[in-house]
């Protein structure tokens, strides 16, 4: 249960920080991450937004300029759990400009500024995100591909 994984996780958490390995200290990050999924999937947004700070920081130290951006996304798509949306999408559309500039448009970026302005009521202005993001993740041939469902979805907002 989500108490279980909290708890585990937790423990593992001080470990890491308290290790003199540096191995285990990169741990953190990952730990943070999982803590703070555990915690949105929960609904505790507060609080979820409180450790993927907490992962932010610790992927910052590591310097791998990829999970640096992926802590920074989640930290958008909990913004928009919070409605703070404007916040989120200052982060998202400098990760877009990141992306274009290095020739690696982020599917899922884009959906969550899609997600961000459609939640602000601006359907005109998320239509090309959404096609944007569905053109790109649907070409996804990884297992990590979303759904067929959330690909109609994307498909339909972007029409």
């Amino acid at each position: 249960g989500t108490d279980a994984q909290l708890e585990w996780n937790r423990r593992a958490l001080v470990l890491a920080r308290a290790s003199s390995d540096p191995v285990a200290q990169r741990w953190e990050a990952s730990l943070a991450n999982n803590i703070g999924w555990t915690l949105a999937d929960a609904g505790r947004y507060e609080d979820a937004l409180a450790s993927f700070e907490i992962a932010l920081a610790a992927r910052e130290r590591v310097g791998k300029p990829a999970d640096i951006r992926s802590a920074r996304w989640m930290i958008a798509r909990t913004l928009r759990s919070l409605n703070r949306h404007d916040e989120a999408l200052a982060i998202l559309r400098d990760l877009d400009r990141q992306g274009d500039a290095a020739g690696a448009t982020d599917g899922y970026v884009v959906e969550e500024i899609g997600e961000n302005l459609l939640a602000q009521n601006q359907s005109d202005a998320a239509r090309p995100y959404f096609a944007k993001a569905w053109q790109l993740l649907s070409a996804d041939t990884s297992l990590d591909r979303p759904s067929e469902e959330r690909l109609a979805r994307l498909q339909r907002l972007g029409r």
